[in-house]
């Protein structure tokens, strides 16, 4: 390969790579409520519903005890169909472990077919990132309901909560980020 052509793919590369860290670091931020908000006592209509509701289905115990156990990590019986950080944290991390593998078929597919050379192949990755970043988005959003609803209402629980699953979107995406750059090569 020429000295050119070498830098010129090396350049794309890194340009694919930013990029890629704009998207992640969008990720971090998507779904996530800012802390002035949280601070707030809240006056939205939608959330003494959902107390009315939670105390309903544990009414023996005083109000406070029912919001500490939907935020921890251990669900009571009563607590079961209510959502928690840690069982939301499961169902997410499962949900992006399964796409992941159809997502990098997808991905090997659609490039085999490609004929916009590496920016072709980075638009097919980004897209298939960018799904797996609206399962993130869309499983820190629930934990945001867990906050404001029957939480304990604490942002850094959230925050805690919310980084564990951006962890585990980070290592599925890398693994569609592997598959470019195998491809790209």
């Amino acid at each position: 390969m020429k000295e050119g052509t070498k830098k010129g793919i090396h350049r794309l590369l890194e340009s694919i790579g930013v990029i890629f860290l704009a998207l992640m670091v969008i990720g971090m931020f998507v779904g996530k409520p800012d802390k002035s908000s949280s601070q707030k006592p809240s006056d939205s209509a939608a959330e003494p519903p959902k107390q009315e509701q939670k105390l309903s289905t544990d009414d023996k115990t005083d109000s406070k005890e029912p919001e500490k156990k939907t935020a921890t990590s251990t669900p009571t019986k009563a607590t079961k169909a209510v959502d928690t950080y840690e069982s939301i944290l499961a169902e997410y991390t499962e949900k992006l472990q399964a796409a992941t593998p159809g997502l990098i078929e997808e991905y090997n597919s659609e490039a085999a077919g490609n004929t916009e050379g590496i920016q072709g192949l980075a638009q097919i990755s980004n897209a298939k990132v960018t799904k797996l970043a609206g399962i993130e988005s869309e499983g820190t959003s629930k934990m945001a309901g867990v906050m404001y609803g029957s939480g304990s209402g604490s942002y850094d629980e959230y925050e805690e909560w919310a980084g564990k699953l951006y962890e585990v979107y980070e290592a599925e995406a890398s693994k569609i980020m592997d598959a470019y750059m195998e491809s790209a090569m």
